[in-house]
């Protein structure tokens, strides 16, 4: 089996849960991603899709002949204290990571958790990576989240390990460039 049946699917499925395709080159042109108030570049061959309206902005970015999808995640609600921030976490950081693990167990994968910190918009994020198997294939789930502007900002990329180095220029574009605006 593909790890993308496991993983791309599962991670897809995980999205709709919450909200109730070619090879990628090095020269591909950059899109850019701007609606309401959420803003980011990332590489043009990948597939964009989602709920970008709403109470939370939904977003999944798919590249399906890698086996890798990127979700961004940002709920509309101000948080203007740690308090707010705290409880953010709990209620939607929280819960996110229990349901991706969830579904990897229940698929029988075994998972190594390590917690983690990486950058999104030149500022520090927490961050969480699963390490598991699927056929004998690694791969990783990377779940980063931090207040932006007053946003709770929330990615996940899902990835194999075997096509890591080429997935990571699109997250690494998205970390960097992604703005939260006042709308």
């Amino acid at each position: 089996m593909r790890l993308s049946k496991h993983v791309v699917q599962g991670a897809v499925t995980f999205l709709l849960l919450i909200s109730g395709s070619s090879a990628q080159s090095p020269s591909s042109p950059s899109k850019t991603f701007d609606q309401q108030g959420l803003a980011f570049d990332y590489v043009g061959n990948w597939e964009l899709s989602g709920q970008p309206t709403g109470e939370v902005q939904q977003l999944v970015l798919i590249e399906k002949a890698l086996d890798a999808q990127i979700m961004v995640i940002v709920p509309r609600n101000a948080i203007t204290s740690s308090k707010e921030e705290e409880l953010a976490t709990q209620s939607v950081v929280d819960p996110t990571i229990k349901r991706l693990i969830k579904q990897y167990e229940d698929a029988g994968i075994a998972l190594e958790r390590n917690v983690v910190a990486g950058e999104i918009a030149g500022m520090t994020a927490h961050g969480l990576q699963l390490r598991f198997s699927v056929d004998g294939l690694q791969g990783f789930t990377d779940i980063y989240w931090l207040v932006l502007n007053q946003r709770l900002v929330q990615m996940i990329f899902v990835r194999p390990e075997r096509t890591s180095s080429q997935t990571s220029p699109c997250w690494d574009l998205i970390r960097r460039t992604l703005k939260i605006h006042k709308i």
